[in-house]
């Protein structure tokens, strides 16, 4: 049995598309799906399993896998260029 890694209630991910990106907050989860908060409300998103690594989605046109963990560090880093590097 390979150890993949996981969508976790409660994370925080980050979506990605040729559009920009989004963040995804796991709110809930079944086996199959989980349902997602963003800036457009709460959405259920199937569970994809397109690599044997870790379990990924997709939410509109962003794609976020397991592994795309949005941390407090990256957001603060990401605010701070925001606001000095615009």
């Amino acid at each position: 049995m390979e150890n993949k890694t996981k969508f976790k209630v409660g994370q925080v991910y980050r979506g990605t598309s040729g559009v920009g990106h989004i963040d995804l907050t796991v709110v809930k989860r079944t086996a199959k799906s989980i349902v997602v908060k963003s800036c457009l409300g709460e959405n259920r998103v199937m569970v994809k399993n397109f690599s044997n690594v870790e379990e990924t989605g997709t939410f509109r046109s962003w794609f976020f896998g397991a592994n795309d963990i949005y941390s407090t560090e990256q957001m603060k880093k990401d605010a701070y260029d925001a606001a000095y590097h615009s």
